[in-house]
């Protein structure tokens, strides 16, 4: 029995419940005892299920691109709805009557990205600076019930290179991991926060839709062209690439250690040495299936200069030799329960079972 599953123990309360109030009342039919085994049954499977997707929850960022910038101009939609009017009078009875009546509604500019991520919203200044570098081409839009108004969108396509894209996107997606917070399927050392700033390890990347924290450290390579590589290659490996320029290799592991080996689809690059010169150092840790990745990800950061120039060969290694976890191999019953969930569970058991056998020793529902 997994760590998880110990919580049916906890079905000996409705079993004792039932055999104390049959011997102590005799009015406890089985059939009631039934129900109550049944209610505990139920309680303990949704706490466990409820317990597994918040322990287990966790997430990856993916990486795209903007494909198109839109602006919709303001326009009045208009139209004829039949409305239908109640009135009763003193001896109440009501009467009705159904009239066309005009409606009016305004709809303000809007302007938006489609990424291959999906859609967002953006501001005006963003749409002027794609649009001044790739153009605009107008085209008729959806207008249902026009009125007035502008009826045409301005469109600016993203005619960008495909190796390094002119305006990178990220989008944190969630799932449920089966390796978060157990301690039987990996040995990394558990670092709290506290215990992280005293150690000066950094804090996992945050990433916002247009920009990213996925360099730490101070390296001469840009974190746009980064972000620009990010999307390059995420599409087709599905891959987050992050850099942590730090001070020796020891820190690289506790850095691997606080963040559990990196999410689902991380590629960390931990190096250390002179700025824009090759890496003295250099350490991979992810959670990929390939070794021979990090193996060349090393060479590469060990024999060039650690800059935007070392960028192309870097993408070129990942897309022919990284390749994703198998997360499917592992049990989904191989979780443990918190402490706070196994209290929860105790309790709610308690109060329902006292309040089931109270109802079944006042009213008779099985005659």
């Amino acid at each position: 029995m997994t760590i998880g599953y110990w919580l049916f123990l906890l079905m000996i309360i409705p079993v004792a419940a039932g055999i104390f109030a049959w011997i102590k009342f005799h009015t406890i039919d089985i059939r009631e005892s039934g129900v109550g085994i049944a209610a505990a049954l139920v309680t303990i499977s949704l706490v466990l299920g409820m317990s597994k997707c918040s322990n287990q929850k966790d997430t990856e960022t993916h990486s795209g691109k903007v494909e198109k910038a839109v602006h919709t101009p303001k326009w009045e939609a208009e139209w004829i709805e039949l409305v239908t009017h109640y009135s009763t009078d003193s001896k109440g009875n009501t009467t009705s009557y159904t009239v066309p009546e005009t409606r009016r509604e305004t709809h303000y500019p809007k302007w938006w990205v489609e990424t291959t991520l999906g859609r967002y919203d953006i501001e005006p200044w963003f749409f002027d600076q794609i649009s001044k570098k790739h153009g605009i081409t107008v085209e008729r839009g959806y207008r249902p019930d026009y009125d007035s108004g502008d009826r045409n969108d301005y469109i600016s396509y993203v005619n960008d290179d495909p190796e390094f894209c002119d305006y990178p996107v990220t989008k944190i997606k969630t799932w449920r991991n089966p390796l978060k917070n157990n301690k039987t399927l990996h040995k990394y050392q558990n670092i709290s926060e506290e215990q992280a700033k005293k150690m000066g390890l950094p804090n996992y990347p945050k990433n916002a839709t247009f920009s990213s924290s996925r360099i730490i450290g101070d390296t001469a390579i840009d974190i746009w062209n980064w972000d620009k590589m990010n999307s390059a290659i995420g599409e087709q490996k599905r891959v987050n690439l992050i850099l942590v320029k730090t001070d020796s290799i020891e820190k690289a592991k506790y850095i691997q250690a606080y963040w559990q080996n990196g999410k689902k689809n991380d590629l960390v690059i931990c190096h250390g040495g002179t700025k824009n010169a090759p890496a003295d150092w250099c350490y991979v840790f992810g959670w990929s299936k390939s070794e021979l990745v990090k193996q060349n990800i090393q060479t590469l950061f060990l024999n060039d200069p650690v800059n935007d120039d070392i960028l192309k060969e870097l993408k070129q290694i990942v897309r022919r030799d990284f390749q994703s976890h198998e997360w499917t191999m592992y049990k989904d019953t191989d979780f443990p329960i918190p402490t706070g969930w196994v209290i929860a569970a105790f309790i709610i058991m308690l109060i329902s079972q006292a309040g089931i056998y109270y109802l079944f020793h006042q009213e008779d529902i099985f005659p």
